[in-house]
Formats: structure tokens, C-alpha cells, sequence
């Protein structure tokens, strides 16, 4: 946990605020609440970041909730778009999330559904629902993740 996120901190924010910025940019103005979610969640990443380059340290646990919780948001409603580009990029990210501990069992999920739900179930759930788009590559992200 903590040591992969104290050395992969910089990477993994240039990550995720790239995912983040392609996912807007392919979302355009046909997905009004996903802009509004990543444009949420790439405000909270440039915070965090400047907020750990004061404090050299690695997040908060309940840092990495507000993250996890704030990005997974984003990226479920892209996952809901149906749009190939959008859903892979999306996936990609999850993915990513995952291995590097961004996503892990002691995280609940804030969204407001059943209580003490692990975001984990929700990431598996969106991953899931992505199972019937007929994409070779979607297809692919989802037997990666």
C-alpha cells in the first residue's frame, strides 16, 4: 500500500489526469454529467498533488477514499456512455487503479448506495456491465482488469 504510493504518486496522478482529460475531451457535449464528474475529479487530483508536494508524504486514507471515490465516479458514467473510446479509456484506467492499490477492499464506497459497500464491488459491477459491448478491445480490458 503505502510505499507503491509514495514512489508511483507522480505517475500515477500524471495517469490519471491524462485518462481523465482524453475521457472529456471524447465525452464532448453529448455527456454533460460525465464533463461535470471528470472536471470533479481532475480538480481533486491537481489539489491532492499540490497538497502532497507541500507535505512530501503519501495521502490520507481518507484522501484516497475522496480520490478513489471521486475518479471511480467519472469512470463509471463513462463506462454508461456505450461509446467504445470512451468505455476502453475508461477501463484502462480502472485497471491501472487497481494494481497500483487505488482501489482496495478497506475503501468504501461513498456513492450513497448500500452502506459499507467496498468500492471494489462497484469497480467490478461497472467492469461487468461492460461484459455485452461487442468490442474486441473493450472485451480485452475487461479479462485484464
Amino acid at each position: 500500500g503505502g510505499v507503491t504510493m509514495a514512489l508511483n504518486k507522480g505517475t500515477m496522478d500524471m495517469f490519471l489526469t491524462r485518462a481523465l482529460e482524453r475521457i472529456h475531451k471524447l465525452a464532448g457535449r453529448k455527456h454533460p454529467k460525465l464533463l461535470e464528474e471528470c472536471e470533479a475529479a481532475l480538480a481533486l487530483i491537481k489539489r491532492l498533488h499540490k497538497m502532497r508536494q507541500k507535505s512530501n508524504g503519501p495521502l490520507s486514507d481518507s484522501e484516497m477514499s475522496t480520490l478513489a471515490n471521486t475518479t471511480c465516479r467519472a469512470l463509471r458514467l463513462a463506462c454508461e456512455t456505450r461509446n467504445a473510446r470512451i468505455m476502453i479509456a475508461s477501463l484502462d484506467c480502472l485497471q491501472k487503479m487497481m494494481a497500483y492499490g487505488y482501489i482496495r477492499e478497506s475503501i468504501k464506497d461513498l456513492s450513497g448506495g448500500k452502506k459499507d459497500k467496498a468500492l471494489i464491488e462497484t469497480v467490478i459491477e461497472t467492469i461487468s456491465s461492460c461484459f455485452d459491448f461487442p468490442d474486441d478491445t473493450v472485451q480485452l480490458l475487461i479479462i485484464k482488469a
